[in-house]
């Protein structure tokens, strides 16, 4: 079921990172025919010169540091210069240089590569 087809007159949205920290205030009873919905976790995805290259959970604020770290942190022939970034910008697929400390976006894909010498 998706959101769309629930009545919009009784969602509640809950926070599980709240919930998990013990705030009460997010933890509701659950009543006979309710309904749950999680939505689809986003993602970002890393290829190149770090040790495990694929798709990882998008957090909001996460850098580009802390996505390489993600990803095990570069291999033995990873740079952290002249690194790139593959974003959709308005429906068009676009190619950036980032630096460690700017945040990633959902669906960016960060592309790393191999040191020159």
């Amino acid at each position: 079921m998706t959101p769309d087809l629930v009545d919009q007159t009784n969602v509640k949205r809950i926070n599980l990172a709240d919930l998990q920290l013990g705030r009460l205030s997010e933890n509701i009873e659950l009543m006979e025919g309710d309904t749950i919905f999680v939505p689809k976790a986003e993602k970002f995805f890393i290829t190149g010169q770090v040790r495990s290259q694929g798709a990882y959970v998008y957090e909001r604020g996460l850098t580009v540091l802390q996505a390489i770290s993600l990803a095990g942190g570069l291999n033995e022939k990873g740079s952290s210069r002249r690194i790139k970034v593959i974003r959709m910008v308005k429906g068009k697929k676009t190619e950036q240089g980032v630096d460690l400390d700017d945040v990633i976006q959902p669906g960016d894909t960060l592309v790393i590569p191999q040191r020159l010498l």
